[in-house]
């Protein structure tokens, strides 16, 4: 009996500390993370379900993805898919948005929505972007007093919460995911290969059961962090697993199949000016990402030709290095084409039939006819044991 206690107090101790860094807005439950003016950006995720008569251009455009290279990436299409691609209705997507901080908490601005006739705060939060956002929200983020006063043209930004902060055991990029109808933490964890633990404290859950339809979970994606050379624009590059980034000019194409391994290539239309001349290391027939191989007395001579960054200024100053070192065994030569096209389908899996699905909330209860209805969109706060509340506090506070 003692030994669980010790363990429950270990594991409020553990969520008292998540809760001190990615908290919970006390008047509308929705999750912010503290950050500072001196806080950097980072690119973040949110989950996206095709409606019909949708393609990858059209949700791009709904998002405000520039660069089509970055979605194709986040959901590991092959580079070569048309912007024009038609997806299905349910089709999933993860779509990249960049995270700020403003006014003291994590935000991503860079969506920016045009009304058009038969749109209110409601619809647009609910319906257009699937309950990823409250109208409270748009409506603080755009000043505006009278939410049921919007005009046809009017810019708004939508402002998704996200998240930048890593976790201490691993690199990790958010994924903003509403709960659907027969999800479970369980289900969620390992669609995303996120651990139980980290979806449960990030985000104020102490019981998997009380898991709430419409709650909107900010979900740790196990990410490959760069190590690049410091003086390299993109030193800090953190791509989450089952995807790739294009870097140096789109010269390289660098992929997370196993995080935190993280694997730089040519891209497949890199092998033309003006990137051809940069792609060798120096003094060396190698280019980036080519490995070689001898067995030798000790085991295995490998010499490879690593990217290390691009210097700033100059997309096409590619750093790279030839690195050699002694294995056990000669490891498998890679392909320097990853260029793979991934299966677009209903992901993330649907849960087993044995696991508890998550209650219905009762915050997206409709508001009266005159308002917009409220969205769906809340988090769960934990009820802490009385025992515990002195702790938790103190930590958190």
């Amino acid at each position: 009996m003692c030994k669980l206690a010790g363990q429950m107090v270990s594991w409020w101790i553990v969520v008292a500390m998540a809760m001190a860094v990615f908290k919970h807005d006390g008047v509308d439950g929705v999750f912010t993370e503290p950050c500072s003016s001196t806080s950097s950006n980072c690119t973040a995720l949110v989950s996206y379900t095709a409606p019909a008569n949708s393609t990858l251009a059209k949700v791009a455009d709904l998002f405000g993805v520039s660069d089509i290279d970055s979605l194709l990436g986040a959901n590991d299409f092959n580079l070569s898919t048309p912007a024009t691609l038609a997806l299905s209705p349910g089709d999933f997507l993860k779509v990249p948005v960049t995270c700020n901080c403003i006014n003291g908490t994590r935000q991503s601005n860079s969506t920016i929505y045009e009304v058009v006739a038969g749109d209110t705060l409601s619809v647009i939060a609910g319906t257009t972007y699937q309950d990823l956002i409250t109208y409270q929200q748009i409506a603080a983020a755009n000043g505006i007093v009278d939410v049921n006063k919007i005009q046809i043209g009017e810019s708004l930004v939508i402002p998704f919460p996200c998240g930048c902060n890593p976790l201490p055991d691993q690199p990790v990029v958010y994924l903003a995911y509403p709960v659907q109808s027969g999800d479970s933490i369980a289900n969620i964890s390992a669609d995303f290969g996120a651990q139980m633990a980290d979806v449960l404290s990030l985000n104020g859950i102490v019981n998997a059961s009380d898991l709430q339809v419409g709650s909107v979970l900010e979900v740790p994606v196990p990410a490959c962090q760069a190590s690049f050379s410091q003086s390299s624009v993109d030193s800090g590059l953190l791509v989450a697993e089952g995807g790739y980034e294009l870097t140096a000019a789109k010269c390289v194409q660098c992929i997370c199949t196993d995080a935190p391994q993280l694997r730089c290539i040519p891209t497949p239309t890199s092998f033309s000016n003006p990137c051809l001349a940069t792609l060798n290391c120096a003094n060396s027939s190698l280019t980036i990402g080519e490995i070689t191989t001898s067995p030798s007395s000790t085991g295995c001579d490998v010499t490879s030709c690593n990217y290390e960054g691009y210097l700033p200024g100059n997309d096409n100053a590619i750093i790279s290095q030839v690195v050699n070192s002694t294995e056990n065994q000669c490891p498998v030569i890679p392909s320097l084409t990853y260029d793979i096209p991934a299966p677009i389908g209903k992901y993330p899996l649907p849960p087993a039939a044995p696991t508890p699905g998550p209650t219905s909330s009762t915050s997206g209860a409709p508001a009266p006819a005159s308002a917009p209805s409220p969205s769906s969109a809340s988090f769960c706060i934990p009820s802490l044991m009385s025992f515990l509340v002195p702790l938790v506090l103190a930590i958190y506070l």
